[in-house]
């Protein structure tokens, strides 16, 4: 599912709440208490909400949905921007070449890998936030991280897990809700044999390169079908 769907799927519209560029709303009305909210539902543009949620991306997303099939009103507050879509599909720019559009407010580049390239300060769609002793990568758009986290759904290791929140219960995460998350997401697993599947990866220098040298790799579970 196309992550800006998963959204609407919510009965979410996208609405301005700040005189502020670089935010904006997504917003429901319930007509009756209880009553599931449909895509097809008017947009309110102001008012009160009992229930604001920040930050539109997949933990956002889950909660106003939850919220939204039970008829409650939601309020999502997103600091970034909404990048519609272009006709030349150009909406974002590539890494290697990034302009403006790759970062939020930063005059280099915020990428896992250094681009070594003069930007000005925008809106754009990747924050890197930096700590004493960690740095955080965060989606700023409508849709929060899934804007920027490369369509990649890893589940953590469960010793990490357990030692990172030990008051949930692990049990239940992966038993019931990463199985409903994966699920609900649509994720498949790229094949064991996909380099050798992919002619043009197959025969491809760095491909025969990775196997002269046995690389280490991981496959990871992905949101695109390739199953």
């Amino acid at each position: 599912m196309q992550r800006r769907k998963f959204i609407k799927s919510m009965g979410l519209g996208l609405g301005a709440v700040s005189t502020s560029a670089a935010m904006s709303g997504c917003q429901t009305l319930a007509g009756n208490s209880y009553k599931p909210l449909s895509a097809d539902t008017p947009v309110k543009k102001a008012g009160h909400f009992n229930n604001i949620v920040v930050g539109s991306g997949y933990g956002g997303a889950v909660c106003a949905l939850r919220l939204s099939e039970q008829g409650h009103p939601v309020l999502i507050l997103e600091m970034g921007k909404r990048w519609d879509r272009t006709p030349n599909h150009n909406t974002f720019c590539k890494m290697i070449t990034a302009d403006e559009r790759s970062s939020w407010f930063k005059n280099w580049p915020s990428a896992p890998i250094p681009i070594p390239r003069r930007i000005k300060k925008y809106p754009g769609v990747l924050d890197l936030v930096e700590y004493d002793e960690i740095k955080i990568f965060a989606g700023r758009a409508y849709g929060g991280g899934s804007i920027v986290n490369g369509a990649i759904a890893i589940q953590p290791r469960r010793s990490h897990f357990e030692q990172t929140f030990p008051w949930i219960d692990s049990e239940e995460m992966y038993n019931t809700f990463f199985p409903r998350a994966l699920k609900q997401l649509k994720v498949s697993q790229i094949p064991e044999d996909f380099f050798n599947i992919v002619i043009a990866l197959k025969n491809s220098h760095t491909a025969k390169e990775n196997r002269r040298i046995t690389y280490r790799y991981n496959l990871f579970p992905n949101l695109d079908a390739f199953s």
